[in-house]
Formats: structure tokens, sequence, C-alpha cells
């Protein structure tokens, strides 16, 4: 085998690999230092977690939403996104007086059976 196809092969293949493989041996220190760092941070969270639900039986009877809104202390109002009712939205629209010679007319989308 020549020096020349040798070099090619090498270029070809093994150059890559090691790429990939220093990539990858990248980003796993990065994902166990990120771990580490998450579980020195959230370090005693627990503890604090179950003294707050001591009334339930144990943390799995909280669906994931209520867990973070005790853990956060977030309040159940400014949670969850207000949606109007149709009522509201009809009433708004009348209100900015709309031009019915401007209406942009949109169809709907209609399945075939339509």
């Amino acid at each position: 085998m020549s020096k020349s196809k040798a070099r090619e092969q090498f270029i070809g293949y093994v150059a890559p690999f090691a790429g990939f493989m220093l990539f990858c041996w990248y980003g796993l220190a990065q994902a166990v230092e990120n771990k580490q760092h998450l579980r020195n941070e959230t370090r005693g969270l627990e503890s604090l977690e179950e003294k707050a639900t001591s009334g339930l039986e144990s943390l799995e009877e909280l669906d994931p939403m209520e867990r973070l809104q005790r853990r956060f202390k977030l309040d159940e109002e400014k949670a969850k996104p207000k949606i109007p009712s149709i009522d509201e939205e009809l009433a708004d629209h009348l209100q900015r007086n709309p031009n019915l010679k401007e209406w942009d007319y949109k169809p709907v989308p209609r399945t075939e059976d339509d």
C-alpha cells in the first residue's frame, strides 16, 4: 500500500472517527459535571419538600405541577394562563368596532367529507 493511499484512508476514516470520539467525550464530561452541579444545588430540598407535604402519605401522590408549585412556591393564579371565554372575546372584538367592508375572508379548512 502506498503512502498516499494510507494517508487518504487515515483522513477519510480515522480522523472523523477520532473527532467524533473527542466531541462525545467532551459532551459526556459536560453532562456529568452539570448533573453533579444540579445534585449539589438541590441537596436538602427533598427534606424540605417532605416537611411541606407531611399531611400527605408520600410525594408520589402529588402531580408534577403541584410538586413544582410547592417546591418553588408558585401561586396557582399566576401559574395558569387565563383563557378568555367566547363571550369575553366577542365583547372585546365588538368594542374595537370591526369594519365589515375591509374584512379579510379566511376560508375554514374542511375535510373531503364536508
